[in-house]
């Protein structure tokens, strides 16, 4: 069998991926290129994917845009587990990120699945119903009552729906639902604004049993 002279290897950062570089590099004497798929992280995040990379023994760090494969793979599922959350909205709408997030970023990932789900279910997609009106940082590390407190008072409906939302029901996306702080703090908005009814439907649940 002829040697490999540089290996591209799936890398997620985990303690498998972390040990199978230094692993190649004793067994082969190759190179190893970590490939890291940017889904929606952020720039903060794969930056710290290549430094741990390279610190672990890649010789390089390739990211992958996959952000249309991640939304074609997964919007259908969604559609489908909330088939009667949407036959019942009137708006769809994302859970917004705050300007300070989304720039470096560069999209709202649940913008991203609240329009690709909308434009599936023929209902209206309201891409800045809420709006993130003051900065709260990272909510990574944070127990449920401190991601609560965090979110307090966060959000507010745009100018532009305050008129329109009253007596309208609102299915809100996120793409990760973790102690649901952010959700119940978009809703309490909502609630206030008049709607008839807020449904939220997320990609993905963290499950904790500390939760």
């Amino acid at each position: 069998m002829k040697q490999p002279k540089k290996v591209a290897l799936a890398y997620s950062g985990g303690l498998d991926t972390s040990i199978i570089i230094p692993w190649l590099k004793e067994n082969y004497g190759c190179q190893v290129v970590a490939v890291c798929g940017d889904i929606g992280q952020g720039g903060g995040e794969l930056k710290g994917l290549e430094k741990k990379a390279l610190k672990t023994g890649a010789s390089e760090v390739y990211v992958a845009d996959m952000r249309e494969e991640f939304l074609t793979d997964y919007v259908w599922p969604m559609v489908r587990a909330g088939a009667e959350l949407l036959a019942e909205a009137d708006l769809v709408a994302p859970v917004p990120l705050h300007w300070r997030r989304l720039f470096p970023r560069r999209y709202n990932q649940a913008q991203l699945l609240a329009a690709r789900v909308a434009r599936r279910a023929d209902v209206l997609l309201a891409p800045d119903l809420l709006r993130r009106r003051r900065w709260t940082g990272s909510q990574a590390g944070l127990k449920a009552k401190e991601r609560r407190r965090n979110v307090r008072q966060a959000f507010d409906v745009h100018p532009k729906w305050r008129d329109k939302v009253a007596g309208k029901r609102v299915l809100l996306v996120d793409d990760v639902l973790t102690t649901g702080a952010t959700a119940d703090a978009c809703v309490r908005v909502l609630e206030r604004a008049g709607v008839s009814g807020v449904d939220v439907l997320t990609l993905a649940r963290v499950v904790r049993a500390a939760l």
